[in-house]
């Protein structure tokens, strides 16, 4: 698999290093996923009220982020902002959307996002 990049919503300039507008990460592998033990960083999980809600381990993204990123470095990410971050936790999931889709319905795969109850977003 190509490496994935993610473009950010603005440039970040940290001293030291090259300044950067997008990240680059490369696919996990099985080393990674089952020799290491990182697993998913992420899973469906019952909701109580018949449905599913999409549980993130962020431990398990950081730790993929740490692996994944070729560029910047990692220690330059430290002050992404929130739009930046969550963006880049998507991607990292998204590397394993194939298994979470594979576990829904093919008509409605599971959004990333719910409700404090599980039920996904209402559209706007």
């Amino acid at each position: 698999m190509a490496d994935k990049t993610v473009p950010l919503s603005k440039r970040y300039e940290v001293p030291g290093h090259e300044p950067f507008d997008k990240l680059v990460l490369r696919a996990p592998v099985y080393q990674d996923i089952f020799i290491d033990g990182l697993g998913e960083p992420a899973e469906r999980q019952p909701n109580g009220a018949g449905g599913f809600m999409v549980v993130v381990y962020h431990s398990v993204v950081d730790k993929y982020v740490q692996r994944l990123l070729r560029s910047p470095d990692y220690s330059c990410i430290t002050q992404l902002e929130a739009c930046d971050a969550l963006d880049l936790q998507n991607e990292i999931i998204g590397f394993f959307s194939k298994r979470v889709a594979s576990t829904t319905s093919p008509a409605s795969p599971t959004p990333l996002s719910s409700g404090s109850d599980g039920t996904p977003p209402a559209s706007s």
